[in-house]
């Protein structure tokens, strides 16, 4: 199976070369996008993952009555 990161789904961030980001044969965690289980390829995004766990973060804290702290929210990034 081949495994295929975008550029631009690397970082919300503009990057000038992929290079400068990851290293040849760098494991990263991200969410699946798109998969051809003919040609057997799959797509991901490192971004579309921080986005999500970004989320995930902000809901745990955001309910309940738990009243948050910034540092205790960092502290799981």
């Amino acid at each position: 199976t081949e495994t295929f990161l975008p550029k631009n789904e690397i970082s919300r961030k503009k990057i000038e070369s992929v290079e400068s980001v990851l290293k040849s044969g760098e494991r990263v965690k991200g969410l699946v996008i798109s998969s051809d289980p003919v040609k057997r390829k799959i797509e991901l995004s490192v971004k579309k993952y921080d986005i999500s766990q970004e989320k995930k973060l902000l809901e745990k804290y955001s309910s309940g009555n738990n009243n948050p702290k910034l540092g205790d929210m960092l502290e799981e990034m």
